[in-house]
């Protein structure tokens, strides 16, 4: 071999190592921006069947994000007893900010709601109740909530 080839086969392999190393830079980038992050998957266990259910502050079940850290709400459904329309706000009562809609008929053959959150656009802060009300034709008789947990100083890792 000679210099020629040798050097060429030596750039070969450090423009391959280079290629390794950026890999392994964007995996640990990667595992840092989702540290502290964690997947949610909460129902609550107790309330009776009702058309206007408050989660939180005396509710059914409080929505537990723990002191210090948030939820992004991402999918509110659940089940109802006749087809209605299901609204969902951050608060008391419907007079908080409205987080999601979904309008009668929207499942037609089923009673059940799906309420899909935009990212981001719905965070809960610990403390913070969900109202859910329906137009009164059904009531709500079981929810599930899915989100993604973060420490509160983390927020910015959600958007």
């Amino acid at each position: 071999m000679n210099y020629q080839e040798w050097s060429t086969s030596v750039d070969a392999r450090l423009m391959e190592i280079r290629g390794l190393q950026q890999e392994t830079i964007e995996m640990f980038r990667e595992q840092e921006r989702l540290r502290g992050l964690k997947p949610i998957r909460w129902k609550p266990s107790a309330f009776t069947a009702t058309a206007n259910l408050l989660l939180g502050a005396g509710g059914a079940d409080s929505v537990p994000v723990e002191q210090g850290f948030v939820w992004d709400l991402r999918i509110i459904s659940g089940k109802l007893s006749a087809q209605d329309s299901v609204a969902a706000y951050i608060g008391e009562t419907n007079n908080g900010p409205l987080i999601g809609y979904q309008p009668t008929g929207a499942a037609p053959t089923q009673n059940v709601f799906v309420i899909l959150i935009p990212k981001s656009s719905a965070i809960l802060n610990a403390g913070e109740t969900l109202f859910l009300q329906t137009s009164g034709a059904g009531t709500i008789t079981a929810v599930n909530i899915n989100a993604w947990s973060a420490p509160g100083e983390m927020v910015g890792k959600l958007f």
